[in-house]
C-alpha cells in the first residue's frame, strides 16, 4: 500500500468568534436556530443536582461546566471560550479551537470581489433579440435578393424591396435603444 498526498479543495464558510458568555451565545444561538437547525443550546455551569422523590427514588443530573453546546454531524460538542462556530459547506454547524481555524481558514475576500456575474435576459430583452434577428435577417436577404440598387431603383418591385429594406433599418436601430433598455433591468446571475 503506498500513501498519496491530498489537497484540502478551496471552500468558503461562515463562522463567528465566541467570547464565552452568555451574552456573547445569544447572537450565536440566534444565528444557529435562524437555518431551521435546533441543534444548540446554552447550559449554565451547575453542580451535580440529586433529589429523591417520594417514592425514594433517586434522580439527578451530573454536573456540567455550562457553556454552549451545539449538535454536530459526530454528536453534541461543547464550545469552549475563543473557539470559533462555523457553519459548513452542508449548512451544518460546528465549533472549532482557534489554532485549528488560524491554519486551516483565511479571511475571504467581498464577493464583489471574488464572483463575476452575467446578465440573465428578461423575457422582454430576448424577445427584443428575437425581432432585430428577424429584421437582421430580412434586411439581409432583401440586400441578397435584390441588391443596393432595389433601394434606390425605379421599378415597382424595387419600390417594395426599397420600403422592406428600410423598415428592417429602422426596426434594427429603435431595436437597439429597446435591447439596451431591457439589458439594464435584467436579473444578475453567479456566472459558472
Amino acid at each position: 500500500m503506498s500513501t498519496q498526498r491530498y489537497r484540502k479543495k478551496p471552500v468558503e464558510v461562515e463562522a463567528v468568534r465566541w467570547d464565552g458568555t452568555p451574552e456573547g451565545s445569544t447572537p450565536i444561538l440566534d444565528w444557529i436556530l435562524s437555518t431551521g437547525d435546533r441543534g444548540a443550546h446554552w447550559d449554565e455551569p451547575h453542580d451535580e443536582i440529586r433529589h429523591v422523590i417520594d417514592d425514594g427514588t433517586e434522580q439527578g443530573c451530573p454536573a456540567s461546566p455550562g457553556g454552549l453546546f451545539i449538535r454536530t454531524l459526530e454528536g453534541e460538542m461543547r464550545a469552549d471560550a475563543g473557539d470559533w462556530i462555523i457553519r459548513g459547506v452542508a449548512g451544518e454547524f460546528y465549533p472549532c479551537k482557534p489554532e485549528i481555524f488560524a491554519a486551516t481558514y483565511e479571511k475571504a475576500s467581498a464577493p464583489s470581489e471574488r464572483i463575476r456575474y452575467r446578465p440573465r435576459p428578461s423575457e422582454r430583452s430576448m424577445w427584443v433579440r428575437f425581432w432585430l434577428t428577424i429584421a437582421f435577417v430580412l434586411g439581409v436577404e432583401m440586400l441578397l435578393a435584390f441588391g443596393l440598387d432595389a433601394w434606390w431603383g425605379e421599378e415597382a418591385r424595387g419600390a417594395s424591396a426599397a420600403v422592406t429594406l428600410t423598415v428592417c433599418i429602422v426596426m434594427l436601430f429603435v431595436g437597439g435603444f429597446a435591447l439596451d433598455a431591457c439589458q439594464s433591468r435584467d436579473q444578475w446571475q453567479v456566472e459558472e
